[in-house]
């Protein structure tokens, strides 16, 4: 999902975008509840990385802000919802890049 916005406030116009995991959802396997948690999960993490940028924060920072919201969150394959890997353990790394320097 992509949130896009231009403010006056803002030193520039933005777009942000995230990715709620690697794993899919076959829309006939799961229920709709369960579909529209995933969407508001993805929209509370949009949510946070917006307020930053909308109020001139930085991207880093709302990158940051956006990850932690998508790692909390129990049904995407990153923090709480990391997958078990071969070895029957949760492996989970995480890593931003800027793309500026």
């Amino acid at each position: 999902m992509i949130a896009k916005s231009y403010f006056e406030n803002t030193k520039k116009p933005f777009v942000i975008a995230v990715l709620a995991g690697a794993g899919s959802y076959n829309r006939t396997k799961i229920s709709l509840n369960d579909e529209i948690l995933i969407k508001n999960g993805i929209l509370e993490a949009l949510k946070a990385g917006y307020n930053i940028l909308k109020q001139g924060g930085s991207h880093l920072e709302a990158t940051e802000q956006a990850i932690i919201k998508l790692e909390d969150y129990p049904l995407f394959n990153a923090g709480k919802g990391a997958k078990i890997n071969q070895d029957f353990e949760a492996e989970l790394d995480a890593s931003i890049m800027d793309g500026s320097n």
